[in-house]
């Protein structure tokens, strides 16, 4: 159990100073000692993901999938590798597995831009819109919602949120 967990934390330690490579080597062998453990299957997953290797983060996240079915977050990142190897409809039906197990802002915001991209725009909006009632702050979502608001030319709407995003302290990715 302890070095399992020193093999976990040292991939988390790797993955945050973003050296997705050294956690992913971490991660396997974390799951070589404890493989029934889903908490490694997902920090591979996200590892690889970060590596942009999608096909391998995607099969690692459906065993996570399959060992824990009732775990948001492994929905949530296998809908972003299903969404990098182009296989849209995988990936809002993992994002919407996300949603019915956790209706949280990140969730909610993910399908929305899955249904984006299936051209569903007004669905998106309001998913957009519920995630930015629960979290007004939530800078992502308000920049997808301005950007579906011109794709539906409505552009008060979209000036209107681009105008509180001038109000908010944006992330510099952002």
């Amino acid at each position: 159990e302890q070095a399992w967990l020193g093999l976990m934390n040292a991939g988390k330690r790797s993955f945050q100073q973003g050296n997705p490579g050294e956690a992913t080597t971490a991660y396997r062998a974390a799951i070589g000692m404890m493989p029934e453990r889903v908490e490694g299957w997902v920090n591979l997953g996200s590892a690889l993901l970060e590596s942009g290797r999608y096909e391998l983060a995607a099969d690692a996240l459906q065993k996570a999938v399959s060992m824990q079915s009732g775990l948001m977050a492994s929905h949530l990142i296998l809908g972003d590798a299903l969404r990098m190897l182009g296989k849209l409809r995988e990936a809002s039906a993992s994002y919407q597995k996300a949603v019915s197990l956790q209706r949280v802002p990140i969730s909610l915001n993910k399908l929305a831009c899955a249904l984006r991209a299936e051209n569903k725009p007004e669905l998106a909006e309001a998913l957009y819109r519920e995630a930015l009632e629960m979290d007004p702050g939530f800078t992502l979502a308000r920049m997808n919602l301005a950007t579906v608001q011109l794709e539906l030319r409505r552009y008060d709407k979209a000036e209107e949120q681009l105008g509180e995003l001038t109000r908010l302290a944006l992330p510099p990715g952002e």
